[in-house]
């Protein structure tokens, strides 16, 4: 055989892959030997690489095969331009959802470990900066099946706005007025923190100000134990609710299977007023 030619384990240990590899691209014609001996043999010219090469490149961008020997058959300058191009924008796209996630991971750990040594059921204040929240509302139908779909919806609202960078978990929303009332397994929506402002109906800025806090642990139909001691430690204080609570899942059941151990941050912006609370 010409020594121009490389027999398919040549050409496989050059392109550092397996011989099963090249098989499976001379299958689909995506590289094709460029001779084939009348023993069935497949041999390549060095040449060849080059065009393995390219189709690492594409590989590495994530095209899927079938486009790459599609493009291989009709490739020009342009083109190639513009392929990459798009690729770029795609990867930019991944680039962000990675960065956002990392920040929720990191976020979700800081988070986790303070959980665990803060004090559970002793309520406080502290001075909050405004967030951005993605909103989804529950409606007036309160059944965990409404809820779950209402989830489900809001999760794929921030999929489909390239939202899901949130840097916080996922927490709920209650009515002050439906809390100051006894009702407090009541939910008005679910949210995400996100890192930017949106436009649409779903977006809602938590104000900056002061707030009453409280770490419950336990399962959410216990919550109104926690809610009734924040009550009564914003009246001790000469505060008055000032808007909505907001419930944020710090432990839950990704984090353990027994509710007991759940931990929620419960927090509501207060302002001075008369003794009585009353809502804002």
């Amino acid at each position: 055989m010409n020594e121009n030619y490389l027999s398919t384990s040549e050409f496989a240990k050059i392109c550092g892959v397996k011989k099963h590899t090249l098989f499976h691209y001379d299958a689909i014609g995506l590289l094709k030997p460029e001779l084939v001996g009348e023993n069935g043999y497949r041999y390549y010219s060095a040449s060849q690489f080059y065009t393995f090469d390219l189709i690492a490149v594409l590989k590495e961008t994530g095209m899927p095969l079938r486009e790459i020997r599609d493009f291989i058959e009709q490739r020009n300058t342009d083109r190639f331009i513009e392929l990459l191009r798009e690729k770029q924008r795609e990867l930019e796209i991944v680039s962000r959802k990675i960065a956002g996630m990392k920040r929720l991971l990191k976020n979700t750990i800081e988070l986790s470990e303070t959980a665990r040594r803060a004090p559970a059921e002793q309520p406080g204040l502290r001075e909050l900066k405004a967030e951005f929240l993605v909103e989804t509302r529950i409606g007036p139908d309160t059944s965990e099946r409404a809820q779950v779909e209402a989830l489900c919806d809001h999760f794929k609202f921030c999929r489909r706005r390239g939202l899901e960078e949130q840097e916080y978990p996922l927490g709920a929303i209650a009515s002050g007025e439906e809390i100051l009332g006894g009702n407090y397994q009541s939910m008005l929506s679910f949210f995400s923190k996100c890192s930017r402002r949106f436009t649409g109906g779903r977006f809602r800025e938590k104000p900056a100000g002061l707030y009453a806090e409280i770490l419950h642990k336990g399962s959410y139909e216990s919550m109104g134990r926690s809610y009734e001691r924040l009550l009564g430690f914003i009246q001790k204080m000469g505060y008055q609710i000032a808007g909505d609570f907001y419930e944020y899942d710090i432990l839950s059941h990704l984090a353990t299977w027994n509710p007991e151990e759940y931990i929620l941050s419960i927090q509501v912006r207060v302002e001075k007023g008369p003794k009585e609370t009353h809502a804002g």
